[in-house]
């Protein structure tokens, strides 16, 4: 059990503040592959030190996706946006900067938030015409070092 490493950090909450679901009712989609167009916004808040030493981030991410059939005429099925927000915390981590702790925190508040806004969009679409629709997988390393 010893070469088992836990985190110390903790994921606080996920929130959805706003989403937004589209299927084309005149394309219901069975048996079609869907293309996905993805799009991802992270705004992240400044890194916080609490008094008894602990130091968090808080982030909103919007995932958007439009999905289509590979057709000639590129027929929209569906639509949606999710925009969450959440948060985590760590009593950091020895020898670590506030710049490594701060991504640290980043990365994984994007992926909790990601995995959140698939989880809601599966659900969601389950119930659609088009069926469950999954997001794709991404790299939260690469949503946190391309944000502005």
């Amino acid at each position: 059990m010893s070469d088992i490493i836990i985190s110390n950090t903790e994921f606080l909450r996920a929130d959805v503040l706003q989403a937004s679901l589209w299927a084309n009712p005149e394309q219901p989609g069975d048996d079609v592959t869907l293309y996905a167009e993805l799009s991802l916004d992270a705004r992240a808040s400044a890194l916080k030190r609490s008094a008894d030493g602990r130091l968090s981030k808080r982030l909103t991410l919007t995932v958007s996706v439009v999905a289509h059939d590979d057709d000639e005429e590129g027929i929209e099925r569906m639509r949606a946006q999710v925009t969450l927000s959440g948060g985590s915390q760590t009593v950091g981590r020895e020898g670590a900067s506030d710049e490594e702790i701060d991504r640290h925190l980043a990365v994984n508040t994007v992926a909790a938030l990601y995995a959140t806004a698939r989880t809601y969009l599966e659900f969601n679409t389950s119930m659609m015409p088009i069926k469950r629709f999954t997001l794709p997988a991404i790299d939260p390393y690469r949503v946190v070092d391309g944000r502005d």
